[in-house]
């Protein structure tokens, strides 16, 4: 007997017997016809001296251009009759929408939205519909998919939250984050006057949320006000700028085009380049955005945690595809160049690792906090340039990541519930961060986009069903919780394989609510959707702060838990983000044009090869 099993868990064996559907083929499909051959004139071979040939020859040789034009019509009619009624399936190449909007599938499964004509014996033929994909360009495009969506509460009702939210944090304008029991504010640099965090986080959000007041207002503030990323004399975070900073204001360009967007893109991005000029070319955690001073912090005892050097390739990527300037691409690649260079055998990371000496310093794996988004990276590197000979390393490096999960880390408790586990460096250790919820989603995303190749141990229908799973079990830390909000963290007992709650506050994190989401438009399963409804009633209960704004809670295990009074910018750019796509058609943020980051970000996919 395993170790595992001795304790009442068993590493997941995942059937394929299960409910959730296949991923759908990304082969391309169509109709071959044969070209047919071209028609003779026997008429010109009858021996024009044959004195016996009948009328009807005699008729068809003095009318030869009559005789061809009828049988020009006849045949055309007959290919018309043959293949026009048939409708032909869509060719399907690697760029094309796996998620069907609800309008195609209303059409698919609707005869009635098929216009019809009649045959020469009154029976209907069909003509076969060209579907028109719906393409959002612009806030005002958004703003009227939502308002012909009148009657969809669920969407109303999350706007309705971002706004309220957003009526909080305009009390501290300019300010990096609200506290919204006390009035106050939190700015990110200690001495600093902010830069507006919440509001450059939650841009994009105004944006697909058609919130054209509260965008106007964002807009002229980063115009006008937004003081130089140059004046800041102090330490940020690297990597927390990085995806919310520099993401916030990528994604909002992608979607608005707006120039002062890119140029506060490039802007913050040439203040964190001199994070890169390490020993390694990892960057330093922190950097000073006037003098270029790094550091590393003393509790990760001078070590760079891997979710922070991992986790800015998409963002300085796209960056130089769109201004050009592949020297962004050059450092983050550089980083990726060096963690193959160091990739363990089974796929799984560390948690730290040494930007002078280039090694590991120390052996613990997580999926949550300083582990989780380097692995998210791994598969969104390839989805976010799908189909260049470049990417394919990045899919390859997941994969093998994949099975290490698969092996080693996804275990399912006698309860039933499935997850994943920490590991010291020589046996699971049975913690889930909240944080880790994420690769719930992450898993299904990759199996939805075919990751696995034909002779990859893991198929694609085992990693949905797998993400399927575990977004049950971080779902249930919400349905079993007193205040119907998840905890920060959660143990499960090796006695009955139940779970308990760990660190018990919630900071209005998003990653359960991001793999509810992905889950949803994976499988197009509505109890994800009442999934979701749930977690947004129990948010609106505990953490609504009635003159404005929303607050964390420290306590989830009580049915009235105190407030900590910080509304997080990622509340406003993530949570609220991913409960109000739950909630809109798939044609909102299509999945197969964009490559949402970690902060909930969404950026264009691209065939750039890097």
């Amino acid at each position: 007997m395993s170790e595992e099993e001795s304790i009442g868990f068993t590493t997941k064996s995942f059937s394929t017997s299960s409910s959730v559907p296949e991923a759908v083929s990304m082969s391309k499909r169509g109709m071959n016809i044969s070209n047919q051959s071209s028609y003779s004139s026997p008429i010109d071979n009858y021996s024009k001296t044959d004195k016996t040939e009948p009328y009807h020859t005699r008729f068809l040789k003095r009318n030869k251009l009559l005789v061809g034009v009828v049988v020009f019509f006849i045949t055309l009619y007959a290919l018309y009759f043959l293949f026009g009624t048939t409708t032909t399936p869509p060719i399907q190449d690697s760029n094309e929408d796996l998620f069907s909007t609800d309008e195609n599938i209303n059409n698919e499964n609707n005869n009635n939205n098929i216009p019809q004509t009649l045959d020469e014996n009154n029976l209907p033929i069909n003509i076969p519909v060209k579907k028109t994909k719906i393409r959002l360009n612009t806030i005002e495009d958004y703003f009227k998919d939502f308002s012909q969506d009148s009657s969809n509460t669920r969407r109303i009702a999350v706007r309705d939250a971002f706004k309220h939210a957003f009526k909080g944090y305009e009390m501290v304008w300019g300010k990096d984050e609200f506290k919204p029991v006390t009035k106050g504010y939190h700015n990110w640099i200690r001495g600093s006057n902010g830069v507006g965090m919440t509001l450059i986080d939650a841009i994009d959000t105004m944006v697909i949320m058609g919130l054209k007041d509260e965008y106007k207002k964002s807009l002229e503030y980063v115009k006008n006000d937004m003081p130089s990323f140059s004046s800041l004399n102090g330490g940020i975070s690297v990597f927390e700028t990085t995806i919310r900073v520099l993401g916030g204001f990528l994604s909002a360009y992608d979607l608005t085009k707006e120039k002062v967007f890119l140029d506060k893109a490039k802007e913050i991005a040439d203040r964190l380049v001199p994070s890169f000029s390490s020993g390694t070319g990892i960057p330093y955690s922190e950097v000073n955005l006037q003098t270029g001073e790094k550091k590393t912090f003393g509790w990760a005892g001078n070590c760079c945690p891997l979710s922070e050097f991992g986790t800015m390739q998409l963002e300085f990527r796209r960056l130089s595809e769109l201004t050009g300037d592949d020297s962004y691409n050059q450092k983050v690649t550089k980083v990726m160049d060096i963690m193959f260079k160091n990739k363990p055998s089974d796929g799984l990371f560390p948690i730290r690792f040494h930007p002078e000496t280039g090694n590991w310093c120390t052996s613990y794996i997580t999926f949550g906090a300083l582990g989780d988004s380097f692995y998210e990276y791994l598969l969104k590197q390839w989805l976010l340039n799908r189909g260049t000979k470049k990417a394919e390393r990045y899919r390859e490096l997941y994969l093998e990541t994949v099975k290490g999960v698969f092996d080693k880390l996804l275990l399912k408790s006698s309860q039933g519930y499935t997850y994943i586990a920490e590991h010291n460096g020589q046996s699971p250790v049975h913690k889930v961060d909240h944080l880790t919820c994420f690769a719930a989603g992450m898993l299904a995303l990759g199996g939805y986009f075919n990751v696995s190749s034909p002779n990859f141990p893991i198929t694609n229908k085992q990693q949905i069903d797998a993400g399927a799973e575990f977004t049950r079990t971080c779902y249930e830390t919400y349905a079993q919780s007193p205040s119907g909000i998840g905890p920060e963290t959660f143990h499960f007992d090796i006695g009955n394989g139940g779970f308990r709650s760990g660190v018990p506050s919630y900071l209005l994190r998003p990653e359960t609510v991001e793999s509810i989401f992905i889950m949803y438009r994976v499988t197009g399963d509505e109890k994800y959707r009442e999934w979701g409804w749930n977690i947004f009633k129990a948010i609106e209960a505990k953490c609504k702060i009635s003159s404005g704004g929303y607050s964390g809670i420290t306590n989830v295990n009580t049915p009235n838990p105190p407030h900590d009074d910080h509304q997080q910018s990622f509340f406003l750019a993530e949570t609220l983000k991913y409960l109000y796509l739950l909630f809109c058609p798939n044609h909102v943020i299509p999945l197969d044009e964009w490559v949402i980051n970690t902060e909930a970000h969404p950026l264009r996919v691209t065939k750039t090869e890097h």
